[in-house]
């Protein structure tokens, strides 16, 4: 079948660096994250701008999402939705604040749905925040934050490694940090019977952590360098990995009964995230 994608809507944005899709009370809502917008008279650029943004909650209504709320999200990176129990939580990640200079030590927020609005429920002191990633292994609920940056004359005085939180049951608390420098993307990866955790790296090497039942421990070294996101599929009873590198080839790996190897070169230098789509066998 040939499958065509023709566009619905279009939505005014600045900066936008993610989408976010979740349901309350089976109602569609979609976040949006807004990373910068225009200063008047500074020129334009990918890190330029200003950080005061919002991130507009957008509500799905008579065929076409509607605007619903916005939440004070400085310089906005990425929003990932979940709950616990019947709980909604949606947690942002803010990469800085100001117009310039501009400061990655900042605050990014973990909202709670309540009395139909959302309310700030957690914040934690970030570095250059990229993405949060929710995930539970064995009821056990898992919050990761990528996040960091290495650059000159950019000095952090939060927390600045890539960190793991679990669920207490009243908050989030850290669990563990791991090897990491420019952190920006998790994907967790349930495999013959294991719980493997990917991290993408920009600076140091991108990595797969497997859970040992108490903590993650780092089980193999992904190839290439500038990691981005990582990509899980199964096909035809096969495991596959496709990992993207901006400055490097990207690579296709399989699974192997007990690691990844190299299967396949996919492209050249320039991807940042990969999606599997599967129709018809195809």
């Amino acid at each position: 079948m040939d499958v065509q994608f023709s566009p619905v809507q279009s939505i005014a944005t600045s900066g936008a660096r993610a989408v976010e899709p979740f349901r309350i009370d089976g109602g569609l809502y979609l976040a949006i994250a807004q990373m910068a917008i225009d200063v008047p008279g500074q020129a334009p650029g990918i890190n330029a701008g200003s950080s005061r943004t919002t991130m507009p909650i957008l509500r799905w209504r008579e065929g076409q999402l509607v605007p619903h709320l916005e939440l004070p999200v400085s310089g906005g990176e990425d929003a990932e939705a979940f709950r616990i129990g019947d709980r909604l939580f949606l947690a942002t990640a803010s990469l800085r604040t100001g117009e310039g200079p501009y400061d990655l030590n900042t605050q990014s927020v973990i909202y709670e749905w309540r009395d139909n609005r959302f309310e700030p429920f957690q914040h934690v002191p970030t570095f250059a925040a990229k993405q949060w990633r929710h995930f539970e292994i064995d009821g056990r609920h898992v919050l990761a934050l990528a996040q960091g940056v290495v650059m000159p004359g950019v000095a952090a005085t939060h927390p600045a490694k890539s960190t793991i939180f679990t669920w207490d049951g009243g908050k989030f608390v850290e669990l563990q940090t791991v090897t990491s420098g420019w952190g920006y993307n998790w994907r967790h990866i349930p495999i013959a019977g294991r719980h493997l955790l990917a991290y993408s790296d920009h600076a140091t090497p991108s990595l797969l952590l497997e859970w040992t039942g108490r903590t993650f421990r780092e089980f193999q070294a992904l190839e290439g360098k500038s990691g981005r996101a990582v990509c899980f599929f199964t096909h035809v009873g096969e495991h596959w990995l496709a990992v993207a590198n901006l400055l490097e080839d990207s690579i296709l790996l399989r699974w192997t009964s007990q690691r990844f190897e190299t299967h396949q070169i996919l492209c050249g230098p320039g991807a940042r995230e990969f999606l599997w789509l599967e129709q018809g066998g195809g």
